[in-house]
């Protein structure tokens, strides 16, 4: 194996390490919430403030990369996601968590604009289309595969937050070695610490990726954070690993669903996945009143498809456009995005579950962007017609 392939898939596998660790905290927040008597819109506040770190850490950060080189990014993002694993670990109230989530958001900030542009730098052929499938693949895996893991010690252990991010910082150990195979350039200069990302905002293909993770990321953030509560609340299902399934069933739907349909044009995995994407939030609101786990099953297999087709045309915009100077500041600018969707939103629909009750507030935030996905679906479209999508990312 050469330095760079194996640089390429270090930086795979610390991208996956990084995803998983973003999302362990979502089955736990019920063993939390049990134990501190804090209502369901407390936990949407604790995920938004994750989407605030991320958010600080892209606008601050956003292409310090495309300076100093991806090593001395991707390092620290280890370190900041260890140190908020043991806020986690050793959490004593709520605010200990909201710190936790902050530096998680930090460190998620930091690699993933930079681990994106990276694997375009490392990848052994130069196929920036089957980078692009690769940090989309990685991410979903990561995504989905954190809450099935501390769902497991939330059901079968006493302590399940130590356990969960006990194993966090073990496979953390291999993230920060396989940091150091990433080529590094000698020169640094602190003038270009802080620095920004950057939105082509005149390329409607840029328009359209970031509305789009803009619908996907917002309707994440609403299951990641909310599936559990919706299960007992509304489902009166209490089990703690069935939870942390149905999250796992949604990004590995999407993954899946990303591997077997990665030849299609982008132009139809859009649209077609932001129809399909409203379509699963329509059957999720439908299994509340009918009492429905099969139909609540069913819509969360739904939903990760739309999220995983859409996302994986957006990126793949994102990745085509972006010259190679300013690659991972376009990333970075994409993503923030879709992190204020994590965020703004999430927030938003947890105060509305505080006033009105868990299902309006549920039902108000999926008829909004029900509408704004078909709108952007539309909008993808109608610039297919006029050639632009299909030129723009022809390999």
């Amino acid at each position: 194996m050469s330095k760079k392939t194996l640089a390429f898939w270090s930086v795979a596998y610390l991208l996956f390490i990084l995803m998983l660790g973003s999302t362990m905290p979502s089955p736990l927040y019920v063993v939390y919430q049990r134990l501190w008597h804090f209502p369901a819109g407390t936990i949407t506040l604790i995920y938004g403030v994750y989407a605030l770190g991320v958010l600080v850490s892209l606008l601050v950060f956003g292409h310090l990369s495309d300076h100093i080189g991806r090593r001395r990014v991707l390092i620290p993002a280890v370190l900041l996601m260890a140190i908020s694993a043991l806020f986690f670990m050793f959490a004593q109230n709520v605010l200990w968590l909201i710190i936790g989530r902050i530096l998680m958001g930090l460190s998620v900030g930091l690699n993933t604009g930079t681990a994106a542009a990276a694997m375009q730098d490392l990848h052994p052929r130069g196929n920036t289309r089957a980078a692009s499938l690769v940090v989309s693949m990685c991410t979903v895996l990561g995504l989905g595969l954190g809450p099935i893991l501390s769902s497991l010690f939330v059901q079968f252990t006493s302590h399940p937050g130590v356990y969960a991010f006990l194993v966090l910082l073990v496979l953390l150990v291999g993230a920060f070695l396989g940091g150091w195979t990433i080529p590094q350039p000698r020169a640094f200069s602190l003038h270009n610490v802080f620095s920004r990302p950057h939105f082509p905002l005149r390329h409607p293909l840029f328009v359209l990726a970031i509305a789009t993770i803009f619908a996907c990321y917002a309707t994440m953030g609403m299951t990641s954070s909310l599936v559990p509560s919706f299960l007992i609340s509304l489902l009166h299902v209490n089990n703690s690993v069935l939870g942390g399934g149905m999250l796992c069933l949604m990004f590995m739907s999407a993954s899946v669903v990303q591997l077997l349909l990665r030849g299609v044009p982008h132009r139809f995995s859009i649209s077609g996945g932001l129809i399909i994407l409203t379509l699963g939030l329509i059957i999720l609101v439908g299994s509340f009143p009918l009492q429905s786990l099969w139909l609540f099953f069913l819509s969360i297999i739904i939903i990760g498809i739309g999220q995983g087709l859409s996302f994986m045309g957006s990126a793949a915009i994102v990745t085509h456009i972006a010259s190679p100077e300013k690659r991972s500041a376009t990333s970075s600018a994409y993503f923030a995005i879709g992190y204020v969707a994590v965020g703004v939103p999430v927030i938003g629909l947890g105060l509305m579950a505080n006033t009105l009750g868990l299902l309006p507030a549920t039902t108000g935030f999926v008829v909004i962007f029900s509408i704004f996905s078909l709108i952007v679906a539309l909008a993808g479209l109608l610039i297919n017609r006029r050639g632009k999508l299909q030129d723009a990312v022809a390999a």
